[in-house]
């Protein structure tokens, strides 16, 4: 959860040679075929995991009031009191929500008012405590984040020196020959010195100088200012296009480097040009895109644009900027030296500027190799940090010219988010320091666990950790040690690069760079998440962890989330977010084996109040299929005051909390939920393929490269567990530990791999694995330079043949190797079917979950239209039964047919409706003819009820009204206000004569239109409710021959009314919110019963 992301959002709209081995003889080919046709009959069941069996099962699904349904449930700026948390909590019971996770989050003042309630006051304890021990006798078991802010972890009790730092840097050039005393001026940001380095120029390489060079340009203010050495002063653009000319005082000026310093945000690109015979040419163009300034994408928010260029001698050179109009500039240093390209976002310092960063983000291809002539070899750097004191380096330097660079440590000033200052806000904690997190979990969690009687908080279970939306440090007190440890070469002269200083060669340094963002990956997991997790533990609570991150995510995704006890995603209810998240989530907790996969759940910006759950239920049932199986809803907020209502709000999240007018139809969801969840997670997830997400850091999403067809699913997997957990079997099965059973690995579009990771590759392919993927040609790591390349060339020559092939087909032991085939092509070269097809459908998506003896197909129509097709599962020997998540009853599907390995079942499937077949008793193999008839017999109408309504409008301002209705209709067509603006509770009644039902029939009450939720009660019975299509009840054992008394009770949305309430003077007005967006001339929407309601019979089978 963003609110910056949500700004984003709102604003617009709101963002495949075959090798010396080919596989090429018919023979040979046939025998693979025949091989693979028996794998493809091999059950997928798995080993037999924890769950209920087949009875508790279905009395479960039909009752699913003890399944976990969560929300956040957050505290917003101080606005929050001892009876509005009660309350909320006793409202939580009722509806169905048994687990809620405390957010205390400070908002800016455009999204919330403040409130008067300080985070670690005497009030705020007492109303935790309150909290807390109401939860305890509600039975609702609580979460708690682990910091003010859904972002990270941070606070006022977190000191600089326990925060997340980075490596700054101060440069001098002095001439040796003598003893020199350089005074470095002190840093307002300075912590602690790190190195101080130095080494001698190999040529007195120049820079473009203002007052030395001629420099002149078209639409820039004060050119000069640019090129004087001076980050003090700036100059601006005027136009889009500008131009600036340099004639170097030196004569052939071999340009190497291009070094932009912003003053202000810019975007657009830049050509650098060099005359030669009279015209210039291109030398190269770059993008320029310094936009976010958040300091969430890294600690330097105006950091440098670093450009390595071809070496290029001349005598004139160009600089054409395409730019946004009074954009600013700090400094444009042309030079002779050579740079690290990109070495500002390569270090982290600045990271990938909008949310979603995709797989390919981080993957720099260096331009320019400079020569070992150019750049300075490691092994004349020298190591002076014995002789700095203070600020101040004495020292006698040998002839020549030497440049000095000290390097400290610097706080971030990242701090929790989003939270108030002198109000929960603080700095991050180092990431690194388990002595620093100590201090952050006792500040906190750790205090409040002192202060609350462990009898008052006995249903705290949890610590949470939101999305990662804080940037990274790079530098750290055992900084040294570690990378020695784990990389075994000593970084210090490759420090340099912390400012663009290219050490040994381009290659080297940019490995070493990589083996620093892995390292902070790596870190980030073990030693914050790990570290984090193992606190929580020894005061009996489990870490509860959404494993990606949208602002400066610095991991990877699939290992940070496999440190937490859960995992989880997120999406809203409209639009793109959650379309990777969740998959990241889901992935992480398959390779990890964890049970259970959460979401926050249905986050949405404005129009608020304007939705209720048949609006979310088409994108939270896609992601069912992707994996998610445990509900967290986004969002409940605390109210503070009982009598405003609808109460207060932000301009994020679904208004979830017990002020909606359709509070009290709240259960009919939650029990949806709570009966997809639980049969979710009674199996193993079923997915052929395993997408390796390659080895570079940071990474939020795998790639799917080639494309995964249609009627599979996937996971993404990463080098640790492939190294550490996955087999293979001669059966060509690749297999984790907690039953996950895969066909396919595919290696990522890389040509990278590091030697313990190829050797990997080698064993599961001799063991029996198919792998398709490309060859890769080096190690990414600087580990091992030499021997690891070696190493690595040697096995994929081995494997992949020599050369680099770009389609082919190898044997390898017992496995099989492809290069550049489609999986399509694969599987049906290894006869594996697919694991569900939907013949006849538009858009039908799946799930799979097996365990032995029973197997579960979630099937979803996520279109607005009424599907009919024929499902084609890959299952045979038990009958399929048709499980409804809408009301918890199970029937059998009469019609399918079975062969060898495929059911086939005709379906028909209501606008976005979802259910599950279950396939447990076993059947004999069957093949017959399909008839949808049997699996959906055809409703006719019995009678139409045309009798008067009465109907009495009920509000949560304690407004009534009654009226006799003719007709129903939509009551905004109404031309009194208080029906036309009504949000409440419509409740309508009728009479009606019933024939007496016929034997062998099944009868449901259609009630046509209803906006929004109904709850149902006939002859004074409850039958149920209705939120989604189709709005139909079963009333078989309800209906009476002759006089039938009904009541429907209908809710709505409040955004009616608050349109109504801003036609009124303010004076007048009885709605109360925090955060609105729209205005008294909005449209309205459809409101009420507005039917037909029918009477419909069915004859069964």
């Amino acid at each position: 959860m963003y609110s910056a992301l949500f700004r984003d959002k709102v604003k617009a709209e709101k963002h495949h040679q075959n090798s010396v081995n080919s596989l090429s003889s018919v023979p040979f080919m046939k025998q693979i075929i025949a091989c693979f046709i028996v794998l493809s009959l091999v059950s997928t069941s798995v080993q037999a995991q924890e769950g209920d069996n087949y009875q508790q099962m279905r009395r479960t699904f039909a009752a699913p009031n003890d399944v976990t349904t969560s929300c956040y449930w957050y505290w917003i700026s101080g606005n929050i009191s001892r009876e509005g948390v009660i309350n909320d909590l006793k409202s939580m019971k009722k509806a169905g929500i048994n687990r809620a996770f405390i957010g205390n989050q400070g908002v800016g003042k455009d999204e919330a008012p403040r409130g008067n309630v300080k985070i670690q006051s005497p009030e705020w304890y007492d109303i935790m405590h309150a909290a807390m021990k109401t939860a305890t006798q509600e039975g609702i078991e609580i979460g708690l984040f682990n910091a003010p802010g859904w972002s990270q972890a941070g606070g006022p009790w977190n000191k600089p020196h326990q925060s997340m730092r980075y490596l700054a840097t101060q440069r001098a050039v002095v001439k040796g020959g003598k003893m020199q005393t350089i005074a470095f001026p002190h840093p307002s940001n300075w912590l602690q010195n790190v190195k101080l380095l130095a080494f001698k120029h190999k040529r007195d390489d120049a820079r473009i100088t203002t007052g030395i060079d001629h420099v002149y340009a078209t639409n820039v203010e004060r050119v000069g200012a640019l090129f004087d050495g001076s980050q003090a002063t700036t100059s601006g653009f005027t136009e889009e296009s500008s131009t600036v000319y340099i004639t170097p005082a030196k004569k052939n000026f071999n340009l190497r480097s291009l070094r932009i310093e912003i003053a202000s945000p810019i975007k657009g690109y830049v050509t650098v040009s060099a005359e030669r015979n009279g015209k210039y040419e291109t030398i190269k163009t770059q993008t320029l895109d310094r936009t976010n300034m958040m300091i969430e994408i890294g600690y330097d928010v105006l950091a440098p644009i670093a450009i390595s260029l071809p070496s290029t001698v001349a005598d004139k050179f160009r600089l054409d900027f395409h730019l946004n109009k009074d954009c600013k500039l700090r400094e444009i240093t042309l030079a002779e030296t050579p740079i690290v390209d990109q070495f500002a976002d390569k270090i982290l310092g600045k990271m990938v500027q909008v949310p979603l960063p995709m797989w390919n983000e981080y993957k720099w291809v260096s331009p320019v190799n400079y020569t070992e002539t150019d750049v300075v070899a490691a092994a004349d750097v020298i190591d002076l940090s014995s002789n700095l004191h203070g600020d101040t380096l004495t020292y006698a330097f040998p002839d020549g010219t030497w440049e000095v660079v000290r390097t400290y440590m610097a706080p971030t000033m990242i701090m929790n988010g989003p939270t108030i200052e002198g109000d929960g806000r603080g700095l991050e904690v180092d990431r690194w320091s388990r002595d620093a997190l100590k201090n952050h979990y006792d500040s906190f969690i750790g205090d409040l666990m002192k202060r609350i009687p462990a009898e008052d908080r006995a249903t705290w279970k949890v610590m949470v950790c939101d999305s990662y939306e804080k940037a990274t440090q790079n530098y750290g007190d055992d900084f040294m040690q570690y990378f020695k440890s784990h990389f075994g070469y000593d970084p210090t002269p490759y420090l340099l690069a912390y400012d663009g200083i290219v050490v040994e060669s381009t290659e080297k340094t940019d490995r070493f760079l990589w083996d620093l963002r892995r390292m902070i990956a790596d870190r980030l997991a073990y030693d914050h998440i790990g570290a984090l997790r193992d606190m929580g533990h020894r005061d009996g609570l489990s870490l509860w962890l959404e494993c990606y991150g949208h602002w400066g995510f610095p991991g990877e995704f699939l290992q940070y989330g496999g440190q937490s006890d859960e995992v989880a995603g997120e999406f809203w209810s409209e639009g793109s977010l959650g379309d990777i998240e969740n998959r990241a989530a889901s992935s992480a907790a398959h390779i990890y084996g964890k049970r259970k996969v959460s979401s926050e759940s249905f986050t949405c910006g404005p129009p608020e109040f304007s939705r209720s759950p048949r609006y979310m239920k088409q994108r939270g049932d896609k992601f069912f299929t992707e994996g998610i199986n445990n509900t967290l809803l986004h969002l409940v907020i605390s109210q503070p005051e009982e009598h405003k209502f609808p109460g207060l709000n932000c301009p994020w999240g679904q208004e979830f909390n017990r002020k909606n007018t359709w509070y009290s139809h709240l259960d009919l969801f939650t029990t949806y939920l709570k009966r997809c969840n639980y049969l979710l997670q009674q199996g193993q997830y079923v997915a052929d393929v395993a997408y390796f997400i390659g080895e570079d850091a940071p990474v939020m999403t795998g790639i799917t490269d080639p494309q995964l067809p249609k009627g599979y699913q996937y996971d993404f997997i990463n080098a640790e567990v492939i190294e550490g957990k996955l087999t293979a079997s001669a059966d060509h099965l690749l297999t984790l530990p907690y039953g996950n059973r895969y066909k396919l690995l595919v290696l990522p579009p890389l040509k990278t791999m590091r030697p313990a990771m190829i050797r990997r590759i080698r064993q599961l392919l001799n063991d029996g694995a198919v792998i398709l993927g490309p060859k890769p040609l080096r190690s990414p790591s600087l580990k091992d330079w030499g021997e690891g390349d070696a190493e690595v060339q040697r096995i994929a020559d081995e494997l992949w043949g020599e050369g680099q092939p770009t389609c082919g087909m190898r044997r390898v032991g017992k496995g099989l190797l492809f290069t550049g085939y489609e999986i399509n092509d694969v599987f049906r070269l290894i006869g594996n079917t697919p694991d569900a097809t939907f013949a006849g459908a538009e858009d039908v998506k799946f799930a799979h979950l097996t365990r032995d003896g029973f197997d579960v197909f979630f099937v979803s129509n996520q279109t607005e239209k009424p599907a009919d097709f024929v499902a084609q599962l890959r299952i045979t020997g038990r009958k399929p039964e048709l499980w409804s998540p809408m009301d918890g009853s199970v029937k059998p599907l009469r019609s399918f047919s079975q062969d060898a390995n495929i059911t086939s079942v005709p379906m028909q499937l209501a606008p976005n409706e979802s259910t599950f077949i279950v396939f447990s008793e076993p059947t004999d193999v069957r093949s017959a003819s399909l008839d949808v008839t049997l699996n959906y017999p055809k409703a006719d109408t019995l009678l139409t009820i045309a009798t008067p309504w009465s109907m009495s409008l009920q509000t949560m301002l304690g407004e009534s009204t009654k009226l006799t209705l003719k007709n129903l209709f939509d009551l905004t067509t109404s031309t009194q206000p208080e029906i036309k603006y009504f949000a409440g509770t419509a409740t309508y009644k009728t009479t009606f004569n019933a024939p007496k039902a016929k034997s062998g029939y099944t009868y449901k009450l259609d009630l046509g239109q209803v906006y929004e939720m109904a709850k149902v009660k006939l002859n004074g019975r409850y039958i149920g409710g209705v939120w989604t299509p189709p709005y139909t009840l079963d009333v078989t054992p309800y209906l009476k021959a002759g006089r039938n008394e009904l009541e429907v009770i209908v809710v709505n949305n409040w955004k009616n009314r608050i349109i109504g309430d801003l036609q009124l003077p303010e004076n007048e007005r009885k709605t109360s919110y925090g955060h609105l967006s729209y205005g008294a001339d909005t449209p309205l929407q459809n409101t009420g019963l507005i039917g037909p309601v029918r009477i419909l019979e069915t004859r069964e089978p």
